[in-house]
């Protein structure tokens, strides 16, 4: 079961560092310890440049949590 997560895409929460913390620390917080390891493993191993976009940041949380963008659209 995915944990609610409310996210306000203004800044600090916005920036996509935070995004993938507050979806990490959610998890943890809900039991799922590996999906949180799983996401901060995939984050950390996107390489600088890596052509990763913003919104692909924000669909992966998604396969994680059940998001509510707050502040914002969500991803197409």
């Amino acid at each position: 079961m995915k944990p609610p997560l409310t996210i306000d895409l203004t800044a600090p929460e916005g920036n996509v560092f935070a995004l993938v913390a507050k979806a990490c620390t959610t998890l943890q917080e809900a039991g799922q310890g590996e999906q949180a390891r799983a996401l901060r493993g995939w984050f950390l191993d996107v390489p600088p440049q890596g052509h990763v976009r913003y919104d692909d940041v924000r669909r992966r949380v998604e396969q994680d949590c059940d998001v509510t963008w707050v502040n914002g659209e969500n991803p197409a």
